[in-house]
């Protein structure tokens, strides 16, 4: 059995939402995806890795096409997310998300919202290790080059924390290639991961 989707042109995360509906609809076979970007396409080859296809990637005019292949042994768990990354298993254990939905942390002074979020993250390295942070608008400035909260967030991920970075929002920011820890994902991946943990919103 064969299928098709054109993703092309469609915003995060509609593609990873129509593959995914594409591949719990059909049995055994293979599905074409079409993508024009980057990101789309790291996003819909991590979802279908995640889910047991076996991916091949092909460049072609105005974007790229994966041949995703749903063997009979391949399952179809909940999909917990990692659109970014051939990851393992999500662990059993809940841990603690947070969502950083800016740069700084708390309203009021920029500057020491700043101060704030430093303190924040360094702290993180003090206790239980999150099960992931998760970056949304001018939070994806702190996994950046540019950051300079790089090294805290780094040392959280080299601990084992999941590190995401909405890939709409470093777009937005033109960030997109200055990525430096973690993964680009979309909102489909982090509002499941975000689900399936305690999640806190800062």
């Amino acid at each position: 059995m064969s299928n098709e989707v054109d993703a092309r042109g469609l915003l995060c995360p509609q593609p990873v939402i129509l593959t995914k509906r594409a591949l719990d609809a059909m049995g055994v076979g293979v599905l074409t995806v079409r993508v024009d970007n980057a990101i789309a396409k790291e996003n819909v080859r991590k979802l279908a890795t995640s889910l047991g296809c076996v991916v091949d990637v092909a460049a072609e005019a105005g974007g790229f096409a994966l041949r995703l292949t749903k063997g009979e042994a391949a399952e179809l768990p909940t999909f917990l997310g990692e659109c970014v990354s051939c990851r393992e298993e999500a662990p059993a254990e809940a841990g603690q998300v947070y969502l950083l939905t800016k740069d700084t942390l708390g309203h009021g002074s920029e500057e020491l919202g700043a101060v704030l979020m430093r303190s924040f993250l360094h702290t993180l390295l003090e206790g239980p290790v999150p099960k992931a942070l998760l970056f949304l608008n001018s939070g994806v400035k702190l996994t950046v080059e540019t950051s300079a909260l790089l090294e805290p967030v780094r040392a959280l991920a080299e601990a084992g924390c999941q590190v995401l970075s909405c890939g709409t929002c470093l777009s937005y920011y033109h960030l997109e290639d200055k990525l430096a820890v973690g993964e680009a994902t979309n909102m489909y991946t982090i509002l499941e991961l975000a689900r399936s943990a305690r999640t806190l919103t800062l």
